[in-house]
């Protein structure tokens, strides 16, 4: 009986010093600001990446048919995606999350949100172009019945796939699907459209913060050995 007690008074004690363990202290706790920092830093790339494929030319126009480009936006737009994860967060509790874990994500959340507290994030945020794309076929049959029930289309032709250095290229405008448009550095699909032009200003904004505050290298993101360890907090 007396063992039982102990081995019990044993448990509760383990117990009671985990839920002074402040979670934030553990070591791997700083890569969250590492993820932050690569993700930003490879948008910012591709976005640069992006303008210098599609110059605006001084005089006339061009069309272009560039599959690695959209392969370029679709990444910046992804990443921009996983940046959002990792700044807002569901405030419901996930199937079989633990309470520790759950309160992980909620606190983790919060501070990289006060961590870019005055970094003016829209397009970054921004996740219904995104959506759009990962859900394509869905958008698409809801636009091919939307355009076949409204009557006559909105243009004379769809642009699919396509880059224009203007707008004005078509009269009248053609129906854009995946569709960047050089001149004003947005990508249109469909009904939505992002600004990539201030994406890449947000993602300037992101690295900046995070170089003043000296949580990531200016050299760029790189690979990191970590010594894994946990400091209870006083």
């Amino acid at each position: 009986m007396s063992t039982a007690r102990h081995s019990k008074s044993r448990t509760v004690m383990r117990l009671e010093r985990r839920s002074d363990m402040d979670i934030t202290k553990n070591s791997l706790f700083s890569l969250y600001f590492h993820e932050l920092g690569w993700l930003t830093s490879a948008i910012k790339k591709n976005c640069e990446a992006i303008f210098a494929e599609t110059p605006i030319p001084d005089e006339g126009y061009y069309i272009k048919v560039q599959p690695e480009l959209h392969a370029l936006i679709e990444s910046v737009l992804m990443n921009a995606g996983h940046i959002r994860k990792l700044l807002h967060t569901s405030e419901k509790r996930y199937k079989n999350e633990s309470v520790a874990v759950y309160n992980l994500r909620q606190k983790r959340s919060k501070i990289l949100r006060e961590t870019l507290s005055g970094v003016k994030l829209e397009e970054i945020l921004n996740n219904k172009l995104r959506n759009s794309l990962e859900h394509f076929d869905e958008y698409l049959d809801e636009n091919i019945v939307r355009l076949t029930e409204k009557g006559p289309p909105p243009a004379t032709h769809a642009a699919y796939n396509m880059v224009l250095s203007h707008r004005e290229i078509f009269k009248p405008q053609v129906y854009p699907i995946r569709l960047y448009i050089a001149g004003e550095r947005k990508f249109y699909n469909m009904r939505f459209s992002i600004d990539i032009g201030k994406i890449h200003a947000e993602a300037a904004a992101i690295l900046k913060r995070l170089h003043d505050l000296g949580i990531f290298p200016v050299s760029g993101p790189g690979g990191v050995m970590i010594p894994l360890r946990f400091t209870a907090s006083e």
